[in-house]
């Protein structure tokens, strides 16, 4: 660089001084010309010199800067490493108050370091699945979780002493894990819909799939994915008002306890196969911009969805509600498929039931109803004549079947067209009582609806 340069001076200099030169040649006064021309010549020639030597020590001083800045980097980058290191060395301790230690150490990088903030929550995502550390399940109480931390390894010489010492020491850790991501989970929305919490962690997966989970509080959070399947849910479990921009997998999920997924919003593909809540579940205004499978699902006690928005295919072919499942005003704007399904008591009060596209309604094909029913469509009210019913209702029952000797069977609203028919059913499952088939009182129909055996 430096020769290239010092040739471009000299052959800028000889380039003036032959110009200058010639020129001074056809001057009056000859002499004085052309020494007034190589003192020129020289001036230039300084000139040029000078700046080219103030690019090259600009060029160095860029140099040296970018290097710097490279090593700092460098530096910058080994300690983001030793610590996370050492925070992840930390999660292996015997001692719960170094796995707490750990925990916070990777929060605090992943909140300085945004590019390692999906890695991080990684970490803290795999110590939820990995098996806790107890032999056994013991619940422990809500006030349990504020409770101080000691050493794991306890300090009685009694065995079950030191596995509840160990319980609880564990149990602690992982709150502090799921408090941590609720803590940079939750955008809280302000004007504009613009996240207002500073400490929020945007487009973040999560992969909880088989993590033993314990209270875990999500409420108003928003994730990317979120992978749940096969998760054990212990103690009450709250999604509410939670934003899943993609999808959203409780495939083979056991909630325990009670499920809050009340205005929850699934913006892509929500699958629940499978899954099995055992206590009171709610969907209430929850909404449901892509598929929805609930295929098999098992809901133990009272599912709730009140006003929920189903914007596209929906199924709930296989599912079983063993209590009252409130589907009223519900909207279903695509497929709806009931096929198989097994309900207690079920109410579709003003539910919105036909598809947008083709008015085509719902299927309840081999359901079986137990308990209370109201199968009330609101643009298709039980009352309708049949000749104005639309084509959907004719065959939505083929095959489905009701218990006849439970309480409250006066009390049932089938869709227009449908009542109990005299061909007896199968019990499905363990049920008891007496089960018929449902028969279509349409003239283009037979009067008993053949059943699928």
């Amino acid at each position: 660089m430096v020769l290239f340069a010092t040739a471009a001076v000299l052959g800028a200099t000889w380039a003036v001084s032959v110009w200058l030169l010639h020129e001074a040649d056809s001057a009056p006064v000859r002499a004085t010309a052309r020494i007034d021309a190589i003192k020129t010549s020289i001036t230039v020639a300084a000139g040029i010199g000078a700046g080219v030597a103030l690019a090259l020590t600009a060029r160095r001083q860029w140099l040296a800067e970018r290097t710097q800045g490279h090593a700092e980097d460098d530096a910058a980058d080994r300690r983001v490493t030793e610590l996370y290191t050492m925070a992840v060395e930390q999660l292996g301790s015997d001692n719960a108050a170094v796995r707490v230690g750990g925990l916070y150490a990777l929060e605090r990088l992943a909140q300085d370091n945004k590019s390692h903030r999906q890695t991080i929550v990684e970490v803290i995502c795999g110590y939820l699945r990995i098996s806790d550390r107890t032999t056994e399940r013991s619940p422990i109480p809500a006030p349990m979780a504020d409770a101080p931390l000691g050493d794991s390894r306890g300090s009685s010489a009694d065995s079950t002493d030191r596995r509840a010492n160990r319980n609880v020491a564990e149990l602690q850790v992982r709150f502090t894990a799921q408090r941590i991501l609720t803590t940079h989970l939750q955008p809280d929305r302000g004007w504009g819909n613009a996240p207002a919490n500073p400490k929020f962690w945007s487009n973040i997966d999560l992969n909880l799939s088989g993590a033993s989970l314990v209270n875990l509080d999500l409420h108003n959070c928003q994730v990317a994915n979120a992978d749940f399947r096969n998760a054990t849910f212990d103690g009450a479990t709250d999604f509410g008002g939670m934003r899943f921009e993609r999808r959203a997998d409780f495939t083979g999920a056991e909630l325990l306890d009670s499920a809050d997924f009340s205005l929850a919003e699934f913006l892509w593909h929500a699958n629940f196969e499978y899954a099995h809540l055992h206590e009171v579940s709610s969907f209430e205004w929850a909404v449901f911009t892509g598929r929805a499978d609930f295929e098999n699902t098992i809901f133990g006690n009272m599912a709730n969805f009140d006003r929920a928005r189903f914007s596209r295919d929906t199924t709930f072919a296989g599912a079983e509600f063993r209590a009252f499942a409130n589907f009223s005003q519900a909207r279903f704007s695509e497929s709806a498929s009931f096929a198989g399904a097994a309900f207690d008591d079920v109410v579709f009060t003003g539910a919105h039931l036909r598809r947008r596209d083709s008015g085509a309604g719902p299927s309840f094909r081999d359901a079986r109803f137990g308990g209370v029913v109201r199968l009330d469509d609101s643009r298709t009210p039980y009352l309708t004549d049949l000749a104005h019913a639309p084509a959907w209702v004719r065959t939505c029952l083929q095959g489905a079947a009701v218990r006849v000797d439970a309480p409250d069977v006066d009390a049932r609203i089938w869709f227009p067209g449908w009542g109990v028919g005299e061909l007896s059913a199968s019990q499905p499952g363990d049920s008891p009582g007496t089960w018929l088939y449902l028969r279509s009182s349409y003239g283009d129909s037979p009067l008993e609806q053949t059943p699928n055996l």
